[in-house]
């Protein structure tokens, strides 16, 4: 990564405190705004983190940005966010500005002393609409941008040291954002404030550009709605045209009340069973609702999107909250037992109501002799099917997974994710490192990889109907999907980046599941397996351990990693991340296996530390008794917890009243040290009991010896039916 400099005339807020995102406090965080060389001529107004600073005095419902995002007249002068914010933005590369509106920078001239007594002596300074101060306000149009001095806390009292004050910087103002979007206070933490601005780089470097000032006249909902609101009802014509026939492979259906469309079904069926006359009549949810009842409410979001990192970026862009039409989503979602009922129509995609009717032939003495694929009008725009992804399948649904559209770039029948074939879990390859261990030359490359996985893995989990249309989805869109994995990874890069053992008596270290990757072409196939023929036993003999030339392996690709931190003190292990996390199949054993891993390490490691503290007579470390991590998500999109379910974890309540004597207060995301205070809510604490002899994998063996014992028990049950029949 280019280690931009900063112009001349400028350095780092001295106030940024020295924390894990850098050693010179916002290192980093200028890195990740700008990995190119800087232009120093350029100029970026704030605007592409946060709406115009200008000041009109134009009404407050005419206020505009540039014609596009969304000022009130109210300035927030005191927002620490929002200094730092200003730096960032002083100097930005033609590769950050590509694709913004260009506008210069304000050159504003305001004594931040004289400002924050005023602040002092006006409480309501909040709800004022500010005077013009026309020496610190230039043209919109032009302006030129002057080197700043280092600003100082803007946390700080006004009475500060006279080599301070030579040094104060502007304190620039900002607008009040709409949306309900609360301005920073002095209570924020430190934490809070470095956390948010690095994440608002990252955006910017990522694209993620504040919304657009939506449309007034625009009839589509804003409301944050997982689904477009069709127009009403009564717009509709009252006689719909007759339903037609589109094709052999499907029908688009409409209500035959209304004309609004209701599915599109696809037939699945072989030669000329699919070519028969068919009459179809179904009615949307509007002119036909089901009968009343309770539909399913067994899960609950632990956390809406709104109080997640991504949430509250959203509000400081302006973006607006999340909403979701209840009463809508209820009357949609099943009922108990209503799969079963006849004329019940469901999507197959979304798995919710779209309506009711029955599809049959003109000849009642025939019968539909072909799969029937149900996609609701609203799937049909929002997902489209990846036949390389796998799964489906079956007489009546297609082969594949639906994706969101997005991951289908330039038309593309196939998703942009990867498809490579992993090879089976013997040939796997893992590593452990510490984060203290790992060759400085190797560790952009290795984060760049790690990301691209945690990228991935989130939009494959996640940017799927399974998970969208959920009742407990913490995100509902695209959008959303695509800001968690930008705005998580702000959050764990750091845990790579630098080593607080010296500090906080924690040790870090990363675990790695190697693969030599496969392509689905069948014309490359055969090289690829024979090439790994030849390398095999090179590959043999560098797996499971770290004893090679260097962190990375040259024709292997990552396709699993878990961070760990080991506290010295206090003898547990911390899982920041687990990368995939996988709750069925090999991705779930091959993680097990990387866990298993980790743990051998950290119990070599702590042999290793206490034989050299016993031959110093120095206190010894505490064994190894307990292993934590926090999660978003408690269950995946089948409905289960493999926490609690497959790998011994319990929630931190249920743990600390089976194990009294342990610390509560050593699990909690605060604890962590990964989120501020204001970020902790919805986090999920699961911790578990370990043992140095404790086999990782021994669960998911006795969970194979049961389905084992099972699958023969049911064979030779069947086999028993099959002969009484006989």
């Amino acid at each position: 990564m280019y280690h931009a400099p900063l112009p001349t005339g400028y350095s780092y807020p001295a106030h940024l405190p020295q924390d894990d995102f850098g050693a010179s406090g916002h290192q980093h965080l200028y890195q990740a705004a700008y990995p190119s060389p800087p232009e120093p001529t350029d100029a970026l107004l704030l605007s592409s983190l946060y709406p115009s600073p200008t000041l009109y005095s134009a009404p407050d419902s005419e206020l505009e940005l540039f014609g596009e995002g969304i000022v009130t007249p109210a300035s927030l002068y005191h927002s620490p966010i929002f200094e730092e914010a200003q730096w960032i933005a002083s100097a930005p590369s033609e590769d950050v500005i590509e694709g913004v509106a260009r506008q210069h920078a304000l050159e504003l001239e305001l004594n931040l002393g004289a400002l924050e007594q005023q602040v002092a002596s006006q409480p309501s300074l909040w709800e004022m609409d500010p005077e013009p101060i026309p020496s610190a306000v230039p043209s919109y149009t032009t302006a030129t941008l002057s080197p700043s001095p280092t600003p100082s806390s803007p946390l700080s009292s006004p009475a500060s040291s006279a080599a301070d004050e030579e040094h104060q910087a502007p304190s620039f103002p900002t607008c009040e954002q709409q949306h309900d979007f609360q301005p920073p206070t002095s209570s924020l933490s430190e934490h809070y404030t470095t956390l948010t601005t690095l994440a608002l780089a990252n955006r910017l470097a990522h694209g993620i550009l504040p919304p657009s000032k939506p449309d007034r006249t625009s009839s589509t909902s804003t409301d944050g709605s997982r689904r477009p609101r069709p127009s009403p009802h009564h717009d509709h014509a009252s006689t719909a045209k007759p339903l037609a026939r589109s094709n052999k492979e499907g029908l688009a259906c409409s209500c035959s009340t209304c004309g609004i469309s209701v599915a599109q079904l696809n037939f699945r069926g072989k030669g000329d069973t699919v070519d028969v006359p068919l009459i179809a009549e179904y009615w949307c949810l509007a002119c036909a609702p089901p009968e009343s009842g309770t539909a399913k409410d067994d899960e609950v979001a632990p956390v809406s999107y709104n109080l997640t990192l991504s949430g509250v970026l959203d509000g400081m862009q302006g973006a607006a909250k999340e909403g979701e039409d209840k009463q809508e989503w209820s009357l949609r979602r099943m009922r108990p037992g209503m799969e079963k009922e006849e004329g019940v129509l469901t999507c197959d995609v979304c798995k919710l109501l779209v309506g009711s009717g029955s599809l049959r032939t003109q000849d009642p003495d025939d019968e539909i002799e072909f799969g029937v694929e149900v996609v609701c009008s609203s799937c049909v725009n929002i997902y489209s099917r990846c036949s390389d992804c796998g799964g489906g399948g079956g007489p009546r649904l297609g082969v594949g997974k639906w994706r969101c559209k997005e991951l289908f770039a330039g038309g593309r029948k196939t998703c942009v994710l990867s498809h490579l074939r992993l090879g089976s879990l013997e040939e796997m390859g893992y590593d452990c490192w510490r984060i203290s261990d790992l060759p400085p030359s190797e560790v952009d490359e290795l984060i760049s990889l790690c990301k691209e996985l945690h990228y991935s893995t989130l939009l494959q989990t996640l940017a799927t109907p399974d998970s969208l249309e959920a009742a407990g989805a913490i995100a509902s869109t695209y959008d959303q999907v695509h800001k968690l994995a930008v705005d998580g990874w702000t959050v764990f890069e750091p845990l790579l980046r630098k080593d607080i053992e010296k500090a906080r008596s924690k040790r870090r270290y990363i675990a790695l599941r190697w693969s030599t990757p496969i392509p689905r072409k069948k014309a490359k196939v055969s090289r690829a397996l024979a090439k790994r023929e030849r390398t095999q036993s090179a590959a043999s003999t560098s797996s499971g351990s770290e004893t090679s030339s260097g962190l990375l392996r040259p024709g292997k690709k990552i396709v699993g990693f878990v961070l760990g931190e080991w506290d010295l003190s206090a003898g547990t292990l911390f899982l920041p991340l687990i990368m995939p996390f996988g709750s069925v199949g090999d991705t779930y054993e091959a993680t097990t296996n990387l866990l298993q891993h980790l743990s051998t390490r950290v119990y070599a490691d702590l042999d290793a530390e206490n034989e050299q503290r016993e031959e110093q007579d120095d206190e010894l470390l505490p064994e190894l008794k307990e292993t934590w991590t926090m999660t978003l998500f408690t269950k995946d999109p089948r409905g289960v917890n493999p926490l609690e379910s497959r790998r011994g974890f319990s929630a931190a309540d249920k743990y600390a009243l089976s194990h009294p004597q342990s610390d509560a207060t050593r699990f909690s995301p605060l604890a962590s040290g990964l989120l501020p205070p204001e970020l902790t809510s919805g986090w999920q604490v699961y911790v578990r009991r370990v043992r140095r002899d404790d086999d990782w994998s021994a669960k998911t063996a006795a969970a194979a010896k049961r389905k084992a014992s099972t699958s023969s028990g049911s064979g030779r049950d069947a086999g028993r039916a099959k002969k009484s029949r006989k």
